[in-house]
This record gives structure tokens, C-alpha cells and sequence, in this order.
């Protein structure tokens, strides 16, 4: 079994960084498991080798943002579960994220607990506004690298086909593109 950036499309590298799904990868979930277990290499491997340190770093915000949203979830359907009845698991749902119930006051404890959680949404908010902008037209993402990997290689002079480029040779042809537009871009000398 070959794992690894040398063996990921390109395009699936993207689809599973974007859903987490590693279907994109393989079907066979033995596959799909090795590749769950060394993501995170993959991930540190790819910012090396392109030289952008962001990817992961974005990762890691984007699954602190989900994880938050599942805790708010949690405590406002336990907290309308709890308006609507009494009920011992929900209350320790509740403790786990280490809101507690006076029971004396019971539905205005509810209450409190479900504004009280709201600071979540803020917290998501700021997580939100640390991360990089998203382009508004990423419905043609796998066009667009394609585009960008057609592009490289015209100006590179080499060819791959877009469907069967690796993420290693997308960096490969990456970096060789911003080294030959470098030296396109220092000034000729005069020679006389």
C-alpha cells in the first residue's frame, strides 16, 4: 500500500483538506484510515515543500470553529429538551460543558444557561475573523486548478495532465514556476 503526498491527486488532496472526507482518496477504508493517521504529516509536508505555513494552522482553527458550534448546539437542544422535561442525562450533558443547575429555580436556570452560552457564538465569531477570506466563487474550484496547473505547465514548458498530477509534482511545478518568473523578472544587463 503507497501512502503518501506522492500518490494523492492534487485535486483530492484539496477535496479531503476542504470535507475531511477520504473517500476522495480510496474507497478501501485500510486506505482511507493510513491516511487519517498521517493527515497532519501530509499537511506539514505539503506547507514545506510550497513554503505556505497557513494550511494547517487554518485547519486546526476551522476544527476549534466546528467543535464550538457543536458545544452551542449541544446546550441549547439540551436546554430545550430540559424546558420541555426534567431529565438526569441532560442535566449531566450540561455539567460536562460545566454549566450547572440550581434546581430550585429550575426554569430560570434554562434560561440563563442558553443566554450564557451565547458567548460561544462570539468566541466562533473571532475564530471566524482570524482566518483567511474565502473567494466567493468556489463552486469551480477543480476547474480553477486545473486552470492553475495548465497555466504552470505552458509557462514551464512541460506537460501534466491535470486529473493525474500528485500534490508533489503540483509543488514541484509550482515552485519551478515562480523560480523561472523570478528570473524573468530581474533586469537584463546591458551587454554592449
Amino acid at each position: 500500500m503507497r501512502i503518501g503526498a506522492d500518490y494523492i491527486l492534487i485535486k483530492d488532496f484539496f477535496k479531503v483538506l476542504e470535507t475531511n472526507d477520504f473517500s476522495f482518496i480510496s474507497n478501501k477504508e485500510k486506505i482511507q484510515s493510513a491516511y487519517k493517521d498521517i493527515w497532519q504529516d501530509l499537511l506539514s509536508e505539503y506547507e514545506t515543500l510550497s513554503g505556505n505555513g497557513t494550511i494547517s494552522k487554518e485547519v486546526t482553527e476551522n476544527a476549534k470553529i466546528e467543535s464550538l458550534k457543536c458545544k452551542f448546539n449541544a446546550i441549547q437542544i439540551a436546554c430545550k429538551v430540559l424546558a420541555f422535561r426534567y431529565d438526569v442525562e441532560t442535566i449531566n450533558i450540561l455539567k460536562q460543558h460545566f454549566f450547572f443547575i440550581d434546581e430550585n429555580n429550575y426554569q430560570k436556570e434554562i434560561l440563563r444557561i442558553q443566554k450564557e452560552s451565547e458567548f460561544i457564538l462570539n468566541e466562533i465569531e473571532t475564530l471566524e475573523k482570524l482566518l483567511p477570506k474565502q473567494e466567493e466563487n468556489t463552486s469551480n474550484k477543480s476547474q480553477h486548478i486545473d486552470q492553475v496547473i495548465l497555466g504552470y505547465c505552458s509557462f514551464v514548458g512541460i506537460q501534466i495532465k491535470p486529473n493525474k498530477c500528485t500534490v508533489t509534482e503540483f509543488v514541484s511545478l509550482k515552485n519551478l514556476f515562480e523560480s523561472k518568473l523570478k528570473q524573468l523578472e530581474k533586469p537584463k544587463k546591458d551587454v554592449k
